[in-house]
């Protein structure tokens, strides 16, 4: 795992009631965390993530995850840096509207 994946795992391990794997299998896809239960997929961007053909390839990979129910949460690498607080309140907002969703 990349510093920002080991970083972003030690703050989804701490939180309580959610199911979050690492390297979570889709389709063809592989993505950074992924809850199934939630339908709620992260992938971590990085600097890499903005090049023209990446940044293509990043959305044909979510169009297709949200075309199977799944919602793709992309955080930059430095939101979980320090406190992690800008990736953690991402992924709890996010988580909640998901099961808003039902």
């Amino acid at each position: 795992m990349t510093p920002a994946e080991q970083c972003l795992w030690k703050l989804l391990r701490k939180l309580e009631g959610f199911h979050f794997r690492k390297q979570v299998a889709l389709g063809r896809s592989t993505y950074d965390f992924g809850d199934h239960g939630l339908k709620l997929l992260i992938e971590l961007d990085g600097g890499i993530h903005r090049l023209p053909d990446v940044k293509a390839r990043d959305e044909a990979k979510e169009a297709w995850a949200e075309s199977q129910g799944y919602r793709v949460l992309r955080i930059p690498n430095q939101h979980v840096f320090g406190t992690g607080e800008p990736a953690v309140v991402a992924v709890l907002a996010a988580a909640r509207e998901q099961l808003a969703r039902g």
